[in-house]
């Protein structure tokens, strides 16, 4: 077989690694802010990117390679002002100041920006539009850099659709965003690479 013209230069791509699969991973936040759900709750709400590794950077050149304006980076929701949730997102703060040695958070959330964090990415299930099943990867919960580089970590098992009632939809089952406290910090060059 003869070789195509530019073979010996051209770059070499396969189909298999392409995105990141479900594993503890070290993020970078590249936004945060505090938003409401539909109930009115107030979250902090943190934009992650993979900021370690062989994927990083990878939703960032998503983003930038996939057309439409829409971003493609990782979501991670916390609920802040219920009883039951004031433990968790404590852990979540907890996180990433041991992921940021000298860092202390105060209350501010755009102090978070450019801060690292573990975590896990986890596949779940999701109905698409034509009601076939589709999966996606969600950031299931935040964790020290030491604990996610430790290897002590497993994979979680995909979360499935619920079988009874109101299945999981992304982007839906996070909560609406209402005008309230809004980030005002934007980039100024609209991302911020790790």
């Amino acid at each position: 077989m003869e070789l195509p013209k530019g073979y010996n230069d051209a770059p070499v791509k396969t189909m298999g690694n392409i995105a990141p699969k479900a594993n503890a991973y070290v993020f970078g936040i590249v936004r945060a802010s505090v938003e409401y759900s539909r109930s009115n709750k107030r979250m902090l709400v943190l934009t992650l990117d993979i900021a370690e590794g062989k994927f990083k950077n990878y939703y960032r050149e998503l983003t930038a390679r996939l057309s439409g304006g829409k971003e493609r980076y990782l979501k991670f929701y916390r609920l802040v002002d219920e009883e039951k949730s004031l433990p968790y997102f404590k852990g979540d703060i907890r996180a990433i100041e041991e992921s940021n040695p000298g860092y202390q958070f105060t209350g501010d959330e755009h102090s978070l920006v450019r801060k690292y964090v573990g975590g896990m990415l986890r596949d779940e299930e999701y109905y698409k539009q034509d009601g076939s099943i589709g999966v996606t990867a969600k950031v299931a919960f935040l964790c020290s850099k030491e604990t996610a580089l430790s290897g002590d970590l497993r994979v979680m098992p995909i979360k499935k659709v619920q079988a009874s009632g109101r299945p999981y939809v992304p982007g839906e089952d996070e909560g609406e965003v209402s005008p309230q406290e809004q980030n005002p910090f934007e980039p100024q060059d609209g991302d911020l690479p790790f």
